[in-house]
């Protein structure tokens, strides 16, 4: 009520009535007289204080209807784009160091996606913070025995991995090993995941040295008496880690602004992509036999001088993946009050405060007979492959007014609110008695610039030494500002691929202000990587069609982006790139693709295919 922004609505609001009265004096004298009303000199005190109540009246009624806009743009957001308007938790990165001693490695060893890690520290004051992993991480008896950086292939490698590398112009060089544990041949291994371990300036530039700069990738292994080679083209084996959907830390629904998933992640913890996929390796371990060691040499077109000699086994790790504060948990019971329009959902009521819900992944109800009732979000309602659901419900979140007293959580502090709708009868009948729902959930007090000594350990028993905190974890992130909503219900009605259907103008400024909806704008370095975009354009094309069948063409866009590399000052213009190429093919509609053409400075630096999302 006392804000500025009240106080200015109040004052306008007061000086219309006063400017009115006086005009009406001057047209009507005779009336006004009898009113108290004078155009010139004083008014009646008691006709003064009734223009300051009702300009008080207009001015909470006027505030009233200018904070619903949001509300109302906030309900349309839960349907069109349900998890835009939710917090996005504290992510980090985690590696494991296999336990070679362990009887466990006859049978294949995978920590699934979705395994909690649970996080103790002496900041936490007894409690523990839940993480869970975001991709399944398949652990072998294998260590990276050595690694460096080169700018020429080493003599002591046989004469016909050296004829491979005569092309190249460097060469990073990784040694594996088995410790004897097993044959190379027993490994169930197609895919080599490599994590990278460096500082984030380390990181970036082997990130564009492996998948921009590799020609080819070599694979050998010494056996008697010959060498057994393998050689990869690097654009069909090596792929950036973390952008595949199966890999997505956050929630993914169908209906969502496209892109949201990847520049959310990429923003809170760009660290999250430091990693390459090495594919299709699996054939030639099954052709080393008994040999427990190969090599590895990703052959370049550059050469990397900062990297050059200085190239250790600390900059990789084998077995790492990302992790998210984000897990399932049962929520208590919700007694509902036939009286309420709403009801507040608890996760603990003897913790009410300690968690934060993200979203609701069931909402069943129990009738005083006994029967359930199960609900559906109202997205759910429109799915096109079931039948529509005859109970859906909707979420409000409320924030907390005053809030706790003492140190607040990054996250805010918010209510949850339910409200039941039905279509047709179905809750007329036997009224319903109890809520019972399941949440994904923060740990609303984590802090992670608090953490001391954080110790990581597994929920269930793996066949490893030691969890190591690879990347600490990121601070969580809010509610976006009330004020985004609408400017996202517009990003959602726009596609950038189609923002330039003559192939003529510059579009750069509708990529940034699309950007600036995920970004945090207290971060200026945040702000710098939006700004990066200093040119954009979209041309419409036709591309020919790679699948096996007769030759046809399909609607393509090749968009042209010029980014200044001075805005990243971690190197990664190269990551924000990729990102920002997978985030738009989003948008691509059926039989449409997409082409990236990259400048880097106004000069040439990459062109990028495609993306097959399969």
């Amino acid at each position: 009520m006392k804000s500025e922004r009240f106080l200015n609505i109040y004052n306008n609001e007061l000086a219309h009535l006063r400017e009115s009265g006086r005009a009406f004096a001057e047209e009507h004298p005779q009336i006004a007289q009898h009113l108290g009303m004078h155009g010139e000199g004083g008014q009646d005190p008691f006709v003064e204080r009734l223009l300051e109540g009702t300009a008080f009246l207009s001015a909470r009624v006027q505030q009233r209807i200018e904070n619903e806009y949001p509300e109302f743009a906030l309900q349309m957001l839960s349907r069109l784009a349900p998890f835009w308007h939710t917090p996005v938790p504290s992510m980090a990165t985690i590696a494991v160091t296999p336990d070679l001693t362990s009887p466990r490695w006859q049978n294949p060893v995978s920590i699934a996606k979705g395994s909690k890690v649970v996080l103790a520290d002496p900041s936490l004051k007894n409690r523990s913070v839940v993480m869970v992993t975001g991709r399944e991480v398949k652990v072998l008896p294998l260590i990276l025995a050595s690694a460096e950086c080169v700018s020429a292939p080493s003599a002591s490698l046989p004469e016909k991995v050296r004829h491979q590398l005569s092309a190249g112009s460097a060469f990073i060089r990784l040694g594996f090993s088995t410790q004897g544990v097993m044959p190379l041949a027993s490994l169930d291994c197609e895919l080599l995941h490599l994590t990278l371990a460096g500082d984030h300036v380390r990181a970036n530039q082997l990130l564009t040295l492996l998948l921009h700069h590799c020609q080819r990738v070599v694979l050998w292994s010494q056996q008697h008496p010959f060498a057994q080679v393998t050689v990869l083209e690097a654009r069909e084996c090596l792929r950036l880690s973390g952008v595949n959907e199966r890999e997505a830390l956050l929630p993914v629904a169908i209906a969502e602004l496209p892109g949201s998933r990847l520049l959310r992640e990429y923003f809170v913890a760009p660290e999250r992509f430091y990693g390459v996929d090495v594919q299709h390796i699996g054939r030639f371990l099954a052709d080393c036999n008994q040999a427990g060691d190969f090599e590895m040499i990703f052959s370049l077109d550059t050469v990397p001088l900062t990297l050059l000699q200085r190239l250790t086994v600390h900059d990789f790790r084998l077995f790492a993946t990302p992790v998210i504060n984000l897990y399932a948990k049962r929520c208590d019971p919700v007694a509902l009050d036939p009286d309420a329009s709403e009801q507040q959902i608890i996760v603990d009521r003897l913790n009410p405060t300690r968690y934060e819900i993200h979203h609701l992944t069931r909402v069943q109800g129990i009738r005083e007979n006994g029967e359930d009732v199960s609900f559906t979000s109202l997205p759910e309602m429109a799915a096109f492959d079931r039948a529509a659901a005859e109970t859906a419900y909707s979420l409000q979140r409320k924030a907390v007014r005053g809030g706790k007293k003492g140190k607040q959580s990054a996250l805010g502090e918010h209510e949850v609110f339910i409200t039941l709708a039905e279509r047709g009868n179905d809750l007329a009948g036997s009224p319903l008695q109890t809520l019972s729902t399941n949440a994904m959930v923060i740990d609303r007090d984590f802090s992670p610039q608090d953490l001391s000594r954080p110790v990581l350990k597994f929920e269930h028993s793996f066949p490893v030494t030691g969890i190591e905190l690879l990347r600490q974890p990121t601070r969580p992130r809010p509610l976006p500002d009330m004020e985004q909503s609408w400017q996202a219900i517009q990003a959602l009605s726009i596609n950038p691929l189609n923002s330039n259907k003559d192939n003529t103008g510059d579009c750069s400024s509708l990529l940034r202000n699309w950007l600036s909806l995920f970004a945090q704008h207290s971060d200026a370095s945040q702000r710098k990587r939006v700004a990066s975009i200093t040119a954009a354009t979209m041309r419409q094309c036709f591309e020919a069609r790679q699948e096996a069948g007769p030759i046809c063409w399909t609607r393509g866009t090749v968009a042209e982006i010029n980014i200044d590399p001075r805005h990243h000052a971690d190197q990664g213009s190269f990551l924000f790139s990729k990102i920002l190429h997978y985030a738009l093919s989003e948008y691509c509609q059926l039989n449409q693709t997409l082409r990236f053409k990259l400048t880097m400075d106004n000069e040439f630096f990459a062109e990028w295919g495609p993306i097959d999302h399969g």
